[in-house]
């Protein structure tokens, strides 16, 4: 599937790319049960994100840059992180621009370890939610609870969850900026809650970076490949795409659908190595923008080598 996908990319002018990044930028974990972005230190129980980070050091270093690309951009715009898990990411853009962020966390442990890890962190605020498509009471099994909450609807379980969208989400930080960058990392749920912001993406047309997970997009019976249609109903065009290790692995546009379906059934098998994949997507309206980060990742990572 790899080399047909090379082959494809060859025939329409796109190349899979793979960089390694400087050690310098990378988080560390000196002390068990501690993350180190910068000066902060991000407390964690959770061996699994423990694992991620030193096995694969390069994952979501892309957000942190993306994010000082935003502010140099728009000093006035904020950053949304759905998903905020213990405030890893947050801590991550934190060493990269000073934009004010909003940590949305649904698990209430998670939620708990966000607050006394966000303390060190300025112009940050939290929300305890669970973001979605459509508002209101869902019956669900709770997985992983804790650490990487994963919910999976089901008529028969016992926990019952609110879901909010995010365009009905009631906080003043709303009303005091607009959105430049809207990150979801849900455990599958990804889709569903960009859904779920129909208005944020008209008013505000932020750049998206999402998780794109066949495994848990299959757990609750989420096509996945809807998404981008829908995303080109508001103006969405170019899309980079990293593999779950935080590698750049190639560039094309939300109108490829022949090319994302390949993507969709390659990581239908995890064996083939990439579990996963993290998207960011731009608005046409920042298609200089779009052009810039794509550069500048090339250039950074390419200089890494010299």
């Amino acid at each position: 599937m790899k080399t047909l996908i090379n082959k494809f990319l060859q025939a329409t002018g796109y190349q899979i790319q793979r960089f390694e990044l400087p050690a310098n930028s990378k988080p560390e974990s000196s002390t068990p049960g501690v993350l180190n972005f910068g000066p902060y230190k991000i407390e964690t129980d959770c061996k699994p994100l423990l694992d991620v980070y030193a096995n694969a050091p390069d994952a979501n270093q892309f957000l942190g840059r993306l994010a000082a690309l935003v502010g140099d951009l728009n000093a006035e715009a904020g950053i949304i992180d759905v998903g905020a898990n213990c405030g890893d990411t947050a801590a991550m853009i934190r060493t990269h621009t000073k934009l004010p962020i909003l940590c949305i966390e649904g698990d209430k442990k998670l939620y708990s370890l966000l607050e006394k890890n966000s303390r060190q962190l300025t112009n940050v605020t939290l929300i305890n939610a669970y973001v979605g498509e459509i508002s209101g009471p869902v019956a669900v099994r709770v997985e992983k609870e804790g650490w990487n909450n994963t919910l999976v609807p089901s008529e028969s379980a016992g926990s019952l969850i609110d879901i909010v969208r995010l365009d009905e989400l009631s906080h003043p930080w709303f009303d005091e900026r607009r959105v430049g960058l809207l990150k979801v990392d849900a455990e599958g749920f990804d889709v569903r809650i960009i859904y779920g912001a129909e208005k944020m993406l008209k008013k505000s047309k932020p750049i998206i970076a999402f998780e794109y997970n066949r495994e848990n997009m299959d757990a609750i019976s989420e096509s996945g490949m809807r998404i981008f249609s829908f995303l080109q109903t508001f103006g969405y065009e170019g899309l980079m795409t990293y593999d779950n290790y935080g590698k750049f692995f190639l560039t094309t546009n939300v109108q490829n659908t022949e090319l994302l379906s390949e993507l969709h059934r390659f990581i239908k098998n995890p064996k083939r190595g990439i579990y996963y994949f993290d998207m960011v997507v731009f608005p046409n309206t920042g298609e200089e923008l779009f052009r810039k980060f794509r550069s500048s990742e090339i250039a950074f990572i390419e200089g890494s080598k010299s």
